[in-house]
């Protein structure tokens, strides 16, 4: 995978896992919109971030 693919897949995973931290210190009480949609945005992206990344393992030198 290319570097910056890794690199937003580090920063979103952080960026999850703080979010379920926070979810759960608030006793499961309903997530505000704007969270909801930074989630799902981040989501989003990262998929079709992998999407559009060609399949390297198909390259083989020679």
């Amino acid at each position: 995978w290319h570097a910056p693919i890794r690199e937003h897949a580090t920063r979103f995973s952080t960026y999850l896992q703080e979010t379920l931290r926070c979810i759960e210190r608030t006793n499961s009480q309903p997530i505000p919109a704007e969270l909801m949609k930074t989630i799902i945005q981040g989501t989003l992206t990262f998929i079709l971030k992998i999407q559009h990344t060609p399949n390297l393992n198909t390259i083989k030198t020679l």
